[in-house]
């Protein structure tokens, strides 16, 4: 569900990313109003866009007019959260993933309107911005060579205007430094582009791997082939064979992949990844952490590591589950937004093709188990927990007798959720340092979708 919710206004909490990021949600609301940006409806945003009128923070009530459907033109009045208020649906102005691939439907659209710009770009090459007309860009939408995945040219059009000068500059790029030109055909969500996710899976399954997640193997938004280009030129024997020979469709231009970026300024840039077999290196593991800023070991049932980047600036991972006894997860923390992370079934791959079998990370279904018996107070589990402790450096810090009256008071969620943030830092902290920055760079690139299993493709950003 993705409704604003009363914890979205908790506190003075701020939007970490999107176009109002360090604003509250409060002055998010009063903002859009302000900018006239339309409000979306629904939990997925798709019921339908209204434009505010006025908000009283102190009440959170919301005035809007309904610009579509049966109440087309009506005002309401409603409380902005709650169950009378499960309208207003939390969109990318509101931090929850404003670039091209936050996953809702309206950037569905954004990425569907690059895929037209740069079609209208390659039919109009000489036109500036202000010159293309709404004709134009539905003939560049009804163009054979645009294949958006179904999207209607209304609904794509209805997106935040900002986006269409974002397409064209993003456009004019693409086409003047050669990634895109007249004999490709432009996809987003296309069955030969959903061709290309499926045999790479097939790959991962003839290489007896596990499958990687799209985004991490190919973080591709919208993909430019050649209209020539058949499915059957890939070859999925392996994953190496597959990611060589999209390298080589690559070079020759037949086949690209684009992550997309919001262009903003005007500033359109290019850059590529994963064009060779090296990966960027250089993180390295510095420490983990605990105890919460202002607390101790029991205060917080997160985990930090603390890495240098490869500038040599420090970074944070956090390790964390986003719901009680839910699967561990680590997210790499920047400045402003979260940068990406991995699931805990990369991580126990990860650790164990470093550090070997015998220190394989537990998955779920396990660390509930030793939850359970450490509330049973099996001593076995406790003292597992215990050594782990002791191998992060806490045993300096608590006595084993204090440590485990702790413990045992924390409940089933706290015990669980701490203890796969425990086995991931004790891991890093009782290997060698060589080890734990190959587990630290492993992560990361995973993160930033440049595994050693990920495939080539390009970013357009500012």
């Amino acid at each position: 569900m993705a409704f604003l919710q009363k914890s979205d206004f908790a506190n003075g909490k701020a939007a970490s990313m999107g176009p109002y990021a360090g604003k509250t949600r409060h002055e998010i609301v009063e903002s859009k109003i302000k900018d006239k940006k339309d409000f979306f409806l629904g939990d997925k945003g798709t019921e339908g866009k209204v434009k505010g009128i006025k908000y009283d923070s102190k009440t959170m009530m919301f005035t809007f007019e309904y610009l579509s459907g049966k109440n087309k033109g009506k005002e309401e009045t409603t409380k902005i959260i709650g169950a009378a208020g499960e309208k207003i649906f939390k969109d990318p102005d509101f931090g929850s993933g404003g670039g091209a691939g936050g996953g809702t439907l309206q950037t569905a659209y954004a990425e569907s309107l690059q895929c037209v710009w740069i079609i209208a770009c390659l039919k109009n090459p000489r036109k500036k911005f202000e010159d293309f007309t709404e004709k134009d860009l539905k003939d560049a939408f009804d163009d054979s060579r645009c294949q958006v995945g179904g999207t209607s040219f209304k609904k794509m059009m209805g997106v935040d205007s900002s986006w269409n000068k974002s397409g064209f500059d993003s456009a004019k790029k693409l086409i003047s430094d050669g990634y895109v030109n007249k004999d490709h055909a432009i996809h987003r969500d296309s069955k030969l582009m959903n061709d290309i996710y499926d045999h790479k899976k097939k790959a991962f399954v003839n290489t007896g791997l596990r499958n990687l997640n799209n985004d991490k193997w190919n973080p591709g938004d919208i993909w430019a082939i050649n209209k020539n280009f058949k499915i059957t030129e890939l070859d999925n024997s392996t994953i190496k064979a597959y990611n060589d020979s999209l390298i080589e469709n690559f070079n020759s231009r037949r086949v690209v992949g684009i992550s997309l970026k919001k262009v903003q300024r005007g500033n359109a840039k290019i850059k590529e990844y994963n064009l060779t077999n090296k990966r960027p290196q250089g993180f390295k593991y510095k420490e983990g952490k605990l105890e919460s800023s202002t607390g101790n070991f029991f205060t917080s049932k997160d985990g930090i590591i603390v890495f240098q980047g490869s500038a040599g600036s420090s970074a944070k991972m956090n390790i964390k589950v986003n719901k009680d006894f839910g699967t561990h997860k680590v997210e790499i923390i920047l400045t402003t937004a979260r940068g990406g992370g991995a699931g805990w079934g990369v991580i126990q791959d990860i650790v164990e093709e470093v550090l070997g079998p015998s220190q394989a990370l537990p998955d779920n279904s396990e660390y509930q188990r030793r939850t359970k018996k450490i509330l049973e107070q099996n001593q076995t589990e406790i003292n597992r927990f215990w050594n782990l402790a002791r191998a992060s450096g806490y045993g300096s810090k608590y006595s084993k007798n204090a440590f485990i009256e702790s413990l045992l008071e924390k409940n089933k969620f706290w015990i669980h959720a701490k203890y796969g943030a425990l086995s991931l830092i004790a891991r890093l902290d009782s290997t060698t340092k060589t080890k734990a920055n190959k587990i630290i760079n492993k992560i990361n690139n995973y993160a930033g979708s440049q595994s050693d299993l990920s495939s080539v493709y390009i970013k357009v950003y500012e």
